[in-house]
C-alpha cells in the first residue's frame, strides 16, 4: 500500500501533471466517517466528532510526498488566517517514517498553526476512500462532507478560500 501511495504522490507531483485547484469534487448528503480514531503526538485518541462545532479541512499528507511538502506552509497560513473562525485544519499524516520524523519535519518547516495527527492503521485514509496524496476534505460543523480537493491545491487562491468560507 505504501508503494502505491508513493507512486501516486510522485505521479501527482510531476509538474506537467500536477493537479491544481480546479480538481474539486462536490458531495451531496454524504456524512464523514464516524468513530474512527487518529492520534496526536502524545498518543491521545481523537475523532472527527471532537471537532463537530467547527468546519474541518481534513488533509491527508506525508513528509515524503513532494506535493504535500509544497503545500504545508500554505495550509499553516490558512489556519492562521482563519484562526478566529470556527475552522480547523487537521493534517493527518500517512507517514511510514513515524511520528517523530513527522514532527521534526514540521518543526524544520516552522509550522506554527497546525497540529499533526497520525492515522496509524490507515483507517481514516481508507474510510475516506483516498487514492493518492495529498487529498483534502472539507466537512461542515454537522459532519457533512462538502468538498474533496484532489492533489495539489493553491490554498492562497481567493477562489479556494471563498469556497471554504461558503
Amino acid at each position: 500500500m505504501k508503494n502505491i501511495l508513493f507512486a501516486l504522490c510522485i505521479f501527482m507531483a510531476t509538474p506537467a501533471l500536477a493537479l491544481e485547484s480546479n480538481n474539486i469534487q462536490q458531495f451531496k448528503d454524504e456524512l464523514m466517517p464516524a468513530e474512527i480514531e487518529f492520534y496526536d503526538i502524545k498518543w491521545q485518541k481523537h475523532y472527527l466528532e471532537d471537532y463537530d462545532n467547527k468546519v474541518k479541512l481534513v488533509v491527508f499528507w506525508a513528509s515524503w510526498c513532494t506535493s504535500c511538502v509544497e503545500e504545508i506552509t500554505a495550509l499553516d497560513m490558512l489556519q492562521k488566517d482563519f484562526r478566529k473562525l470556527p475552522f480547523k485544519v487537521l493534517i493527518i499524516s500517512e507517514d511510514y517514517r513515524g511520528e517523530e520524523d513527522t514532527h521534526k519535519f514540521l518543526k524544520q518547516q516552522e509550522i506554527r498553526y497546525l497540529e499533526a495527527f497520525h492515522d496509524l492503521k490507515q483507517q481514516l485514509f481508507n474510510a475516506f476512500g483516498v487514492s493518492g496524496l495529498p487529498a483534502a476534505f472539507l466537512i461542515d460543523e454537522d459532519g457533512n462532507k462538502l468538498l474533496k480537493f484532489n492533489g495539489k491545491v493553491k490554498w492562497f487562491d481567493d477562489k479556494i478560500r471563498k469556497r471554504i468560507l461558503e
